[in-house]
């Protein structure tokens, strides 16, 4: 003889126990708590947006604002950004048949692997000027070597154009004066290491007008090696302590 179930009867209000009737109310009290809390922070928010406004734009200002004392003027004078740079040479392959050659043979080179140089900037010298409306001050460049300078990298050897002998060339017109043969010589490229380039070196070259150049950095001749520490570059530009659209347009540049 088979015995038939039948389905449990849903719960309703009645059956309810008084634990869950509690958690049901309390969860429609939190429910109309927020919505309430949203729409009272919405009205707020439209009231009060003024004063909100001119407090976020205060803030920005102080941070930006180029005057003494400032501390938009702090992270103006030493940048917190930090800058890395990579240098490649072009080492020339064929850089005999180009001297050789008098058919203008076309120039093969390859590339170096990249010299890593972390760049830190100052500001120094400044000068505030008409009122703190214009400053003036020279850019105070270090490099360093940054990440790994393998062995491999250091010793990278090839025939580069020699910088120095190529500025002194363009001092002649198009048949060069003797003088010229006798104080650079007839070769435009330099056999060296490639770091030398950027670092330092001294060439017949420099030797022979190292005594006449002028700035800092004289005793050997290299990119970076001329430029490291050096205040290389004068500024006059706008503050724009009134007016923040014409603040950083130069007014007035000259090098060291």
């Amino acid at each position: 003889m088979e015995q038939s179930t039948s389905p449990p009867a849903t719960p309703t209000n009645e059956t309810k126990g008084p634990r869950e009737m509690r958690s049901i109310l309390v969860r429609a009290i939190w429910k109309i708590l927020l919505v309430c809390f949203l729409f009272a922070f919405v009205i707020l928010f439209v009231l009060k947006w003024p004063d909100c406004q001119r407090w976020v734009h205060g803030k920005a200002l102080e941070k930006i604002r180029l005057a003494p004392m400032s501390l938009g003027n702090t992270s103006w004078t030493i940048p917190p950004a930090t800058t890395i740079r990579a240098y490649r040479l072009f080492d020339i392959k064929n850089y005999m048949t180009i001297m050789t050659d008098m058919k203008n043979p076309l120039m093969e080179f390859r590339e170096t692997e990249p010299f890593l140089f972390k760049l830190a900037i100052k500001k120094n010298n400044v000068e505030w000027l008409d009122n703190n409306t214009t400053i003036h001050y020279s850019v105070e460049r270090f490099f360093t070597r940054h990440g790994e300078y393998t062995k491999a990298l250091l010793d990278q050897q090839g025939a580069f154009i020699d910088i120095l002998r190529v500025m002194f060339r363009t001092k002649y017109g198009s048949v060069a004066d003797s003088v010229f043969y006798m104080l650079g010589g007839n070769n435009a490229f330099n056999y060296s290491k490639a770091i030398d380039k950027l670092e330092g070196y001294i060439s017949p070259m420099f030797a022979a007008i190292s005594s006449r150049m002028q700035g800092p950095n004289r005793d050997k001749y290299g990119f970076i090696y001329r430029y490291n520490g050096t205040n290389g570059f004068n500024y006059t530009i706008l503050t724009g302590i009134n007016d923040l659209t014409i603040k950083g347009q130069m007014v007035d540049f000259a090098s060291e």
